[in-house]
């Protein structure tokens, strides 16, 4: 990984990070007015993630992941290289939660028959 990489990595870990700081705050402004989603709306998605080089890069997608209001819950594991993210249909898609983890840098794909 070259320096200019580096930097952007943490930079943008970074700002995942102050915006998970904000949105834990409530500083989103009014999304907690918004009803819980049906259980209709929820699935699950397995995600083959390439790139990760430690618990801190599972970590960064965690706090992506989880910060976004679509994902309800997520467990991103850096020594089988996956993600399981339980999420909103109507709120995200699977190509948006890639979006989030390829964002940051790492390549991702949905696992093979992952959804539910």
């Amino acid at each position: 990984m070259t320096e200019r990489q580096r930097r952007h990595r943490v930079g943008i870990v970074l700002a995942v990070w102050a915006m998970s700081l904000l949105s834990s705050c409530g500083g989103d402004g009014g999304e907690g007015d918004q009803e819980p989603p049906s259980s209709e709306s929820l699935s699950r998605l397995r995600i083959d993630i390439h790139g990760m080089h430690c618990q801190g890069c599972a970590d960064a997608i965690h706090t992506a992941l989880s910060g976004h209001p679509g994902v309800m819950e997520d467990s991103v594991s850096f020594a089988d290289s996956t993600a399981s993210v339980r999420y909103d249909a109507t709120r995200i898609s699977p190509d948006g939660i890639i979006g989030l983890i390829t964002e940051l840098g790492y390549t991702a794909a949905v696992s093979s028959g992952s959804t539910e």
